[in-house]
């Protein structure tokens, strides 16, 4: 998994276990801790997780669109080349 995307992630959803954590020791003593810490393992972690995978999807998207839209430049360019190439033998054939 890439930084970016963990980074892009956190844009989009701050961390919320340590707010979490801290609203319930302020109300509970350690071992509600634990049982908290084991709520986030199969829960906060696994979204995280999910959005930083979403995240790198997203990247990677990206960054084939502006692949694709380079090689849809160069296509437009080679085609316009055959264009004016065809138009030169016409006049050749012309002349």
């Amino acid at each position: 998994m890439s930084r970016d995307a963990e980074k892009r992630g956190f844009g989009y959803c701050d961390e919320t276990c340590p707010a979490v954590g801290k609203t319930t020791s302020d109300f509970l003593d350690g071992e509600f801790d634990k049982f908290i810490e084991r709520v986030k393992e199969v829960s906060a972690y696994k979204l995280r997780e999910g959005l930083n995978e979403a995240c790198a999807d997203l990247i990677s998207a990206e960054s084939e669109i502006k692949e694709l839209k380079a090689e849809i430049e160069r296509q437009r360019d080679v085609i316009e080349d055959l264009k004016q190439y065809v138009a030169e033998l016409r006049q050749q054939e012309l002349a």
